[in-house]
């Protein structure tokens, strides 16, 4: 039985399973790049150029997934 509740907390051999303050720190971290991304796209032309940004990049950055998180 002790076996079995130990493979069981295991997604891959070899791999631990996910924590609860993991978990939360990606959605954490999703909410705030989402965030971020508002911003950007929020941003007029004027600032855009002043960070080297070009409108369409902004927007394409802006439609990304809030799971699509930049590496690291």
């Amino acid at each position: 039985m002790i076996a079995e509740k130990k493979h069981a907390a295991r997604i891959l051999p070899g791999v631990a399973a996910p924590t609860v303050p993991g978990v939360l720190g990606v959605f954490d971290r999703m909410i705030n790049v989402a965030t971020q991304r508002r911003a950007l796209s929020e941003l007029d032309d004027a600032a855009l150029k002043d960070i080297g940004v070009s409108r369409f990049d902004a927007e394409t950055e802006a439609a990304r997934a809030p799971w699509d998180l930049p590496k690291r």
